[in-house]
């Protein structure tokens, strides 16, 4: 069996991380997966170390001649090549399925949505659409992004299936104290200081502006507390003069994109997202994994991955008192720290775990080809 995957680029954000970890264990589990780009970037390694074959597609934009050009070599491609299904995963490769095949790709396709799309531009809301439409199945990362298309896509439900993403073994298995220790040495943060970590791209959507407030109340009751922002993004300067404005520069460390960004976590007390909208929040899974408790803004999908006061906190969005308080309930109790931190470990083995996910995505695929197509091998193992 040979599936095509499309990516937007190889950069380390959330959805790029996942489709990587997808293709590695499709691999494992016998599936011929090879994977075509737009844009190159940090996660060449990771797929080169895969060996899994890579084809860079030369389109820079959906309004160049270059379109037509290159839909229909991914046509050529998908012939020669026996492609027995393609795979997109984010926005402009759903488009770019879309209009492939109405050049001629005849294969089954699946197209991707992991976000709430009602912030998108209308011209990007209107190709999303058309993708939706016209794709065999419509992959949701989560019930309320499943619920996104439905409600604004007109989607049927019966079109859609919600298969979350799933987190590296290694995360499950870690040794989290010496993990911490690890990462507190290499950042030169002491045993005893408490550390609030949060691994988000700096775009206005994560609401970073948000979490400094509510710091810089936290910081009232608890002067000596630390911040430590991962990620990287357009909101940086602005993030950095409001840090200026509330005293916090000595409080916040700008850490930047981070190809290891899931280790961070560990050097935290507590994890925290603060995301206006949020389809399936990987950095709370991965904090999870880590037996890290959240605090975060109940928005989105984050709810399906943060159970309430068992793994963490959730607060209402853009409201800076109440993530203030939840951060400062956790900080101030250790005992409960450790607590929800087990709790969030068990949940996320539970929910979240890479045989269970592969096995449902195995059974999308089984689905929508031909009987026998689909290898099984090693589906259900732990």
């Amino acid at each position: 069996m040979r599936v095509l995957h499309l990516l937007d680029s190889l950069s380390l954000g959330g959805t790029e991380r996942n489709a990587v970890r997808v293709l590695r264990e499709l691999g494992v589990l016998g599936v011929d997966a090879r994977l075509a780009v737009f844009r190159d970037g940090p996660l060449r390694t990771d797929i080169e170390a895969a060996g899994i074959p890579l084809l860079r597609l030369s389109l820079s934009s959906f309004y160049s001649p270059a379109l037509l050009r290159e839909s229909r070599r991914l046509v050529r491609l998908v012939r020669q090549e026996r492609i027995d299904l393609v795979h997109a995963h984010d926005r402009y490769s759903n488009a770019f399925v879309a209009v492939a095949r109405l050049l001629g790709v005849r294969v089954p396709t699946i197209a991707s949505k992991r976000w709430d799309s009602r912030a998108d531009p209308h011209a990007m809301r209107v190709a999303s659409r058309f993708a939706f439409h016209s794709a065999t199945r419509v992959l949701a990362n989560s019930a309320a992004v499943a619920r996104t298309l439905t409600r604004d896509e007109g989607i049927a439900s019966g079109k859609i299936r919600v298969i979350p993403n799933f987190v590296d073994d290694g995360l499950l298995e870690a040794r989290s104290a010496d993990l911490r220790a690890e990462t507190r040495a290499e950042l030169g943060i002491g045993p005893d200081e408490l550390v609030i970590v949060c691994v988000a791209n700096l775009r206005p959507v994560k609401n970073h502006l948000l979490l400094l407030e509510a710091v810089a109340s936290v910081r009232i009751a608890i002067p000596e507390v630390r911040l430590l922002l991962v990620g990287d993004g357009s909101g940086r300067e602005e993030l950095e003069r409001r840090a200026d404005a509330l005293g916090l520069r000595t409080v916040i460390r700008f850490l930047g994109q981070r190809p290891d960004a899931w280790r961070l976590h560990a050097a935290g007390d507590i994890s925290v997202l603060t995301s206006d909208s949020e389809g399936f929040p990987n950095a709370l899974v991965e904090a999870q994994a880590l037996g890290i408790p959240v605090v975060a803004t109940a928005v989105g999908g984050v709810g399906e991955v943060v159970t309430h006061e068992q793994s963490g906190l959730l607060v209402p969005a853009r409201d800076a008192a109440g993530l203030a308080s939840a951060m400062l309930t956790l900080l101030d109790d250790p005992f409960l720290r450790a607590a929800m931190g087990t709790d969030a470990r068990a949940l996320t083995r539970a929910r979240f775990g890479r045989a269970d996910v592969m096995a449902r995505l195995l059974e999308l695929y089984r689905e929508i080809l031909p009987s026998g197509s689909v290898p099984v091998r090693g589906a259900q193992d732990g």
